[in-house]
């Protein structure tokens, strides 16, 4: 299932997910692939800022999330680093 790229859309349908899961105490697990991919189409403090909002989201309804990115694809090394520290578990493609 691919789901859009679309940033506002992305975060009303996983802050609906969490309610599903939640309501139904539903173990669960999350994985976020691409993320480089959002990162270069919406910017790098908008997807940041997405994410480090919904991680205590995740954690609170016992949900895991994986991250994975393509750190090769970033110019900045420092935008790696604060990457590789988002999830439960963050992989690299390369």
């Amino acid at each position: 299932m691919e789901i859009s790229t679309d940033v506002n859309e992305l975060n009303i349908l996983i802050y609906d997910i969490l309610s599903f899961i939640e309501t139904h105490g539903i173990k669960s697990q999350i994985i976020f692939y691409n993320v480089s991919t959002l990162i270069h189409i919406a910017g790098w403090k908008r997807i940041y800022t997405f994410l480090i909002a919904l991680v205590p989201q995740f954690k609170s309804v016992g949900v895991v999330s994986f991250f994975i990115f393509s750190p090769e694809t970033h110019e900045n090394q420092s935008e790696v680093e604060i990457m590789r520290h988002l999830g439960d578990s963050v992989f690299s493609t390369g």
